[in-house]
């Protein structure tokens, strides 16, 4: 698996736990997570990728985490509270397509099978539920899938039980936004690099 360096993450996919824990943040929750992934967000959207002075940063989210928000809100108005909480101009949303279910089936066909998700769900102690981990498991291979077909630097996310594990077990670098895994300093304004759970 190819890790890149915090200073030179440039192509950003943000899982829908990420996306949750921003609508969080804008609520003014006290919980410290979601302010925490909001500081996170906000120092990548300011900073450019250590790569070059030029080298503007990316955020993409994928048409699978739009569905996942299941809220009766239009799309528009999701567009608008991303937008609002990262501040940033690059922002794309990618629509799920053939080319990625294409690049899902070649790349992951061999992990895929209903025996192999079921293992898979039985490590992660989903519970007896096979059918619905199954499913679960499908939408986190659809969002690495982009976020691999995208050729994302990292995949942010706060799904440590279920995406985390099966991004690496994909070869797909991600990152679990949380305080424990990066240096930072006092204010969060400033974030030098990140240190993947062992």
């Amino acid at each position: 698996m190819n890790t890149v360096p915090l200073k030179n993450w440039r192509n950003i996919m943000l899982d829908t736990s990420v996306i949750i824990k921003l609508f969080h943040a804008l609520g003014n929750t006290k919980d410290d997570e979601p302010k925490f992934v909001l500081d996170l967000l906000r120092y990548l959207s300011s900073n450019k990728a250590a790569i070059s002075e030029s080298q503007d940063r990316f955020f993409y989210i994928s048409a699978i985490t739009i569905s996942e928000i299941w809220s009766k809100s239009t799309l528009q108005t999701h567009r608008e509270r991303i937008m609002e909480a990262i501040n940033h101009r690059n922002i794309l949303f990618v629509s799920y397509d053939e080319e990625i279910a294409q690049h899902i089936n070649d790349k992951y066909h061999s992990i895929l099978s209903n025996k192999k998700l079921n293992k898979f769900a039985e490590e992660i102690s989903f519970g007896n539920d096979l059918k619905m981990a199954r499913e679960w498991i499908l939408k986190d291979v659809m969002i690495i899938g982009t976020s691999d077909y995208m050729k994302c630097d990292v995949l942010l996310t706060n799904d440590k039980n279920t995406l985390m594990p099966m991004a690496d077990k994909l070869g797909v670098f991600s990152a679990l936004c949380h305080p424990d895994y990066f240096e930072f300093n006092a204010d969060r304004t400033e974030f030098s690099s990140y240190k993947k759970p062992g």
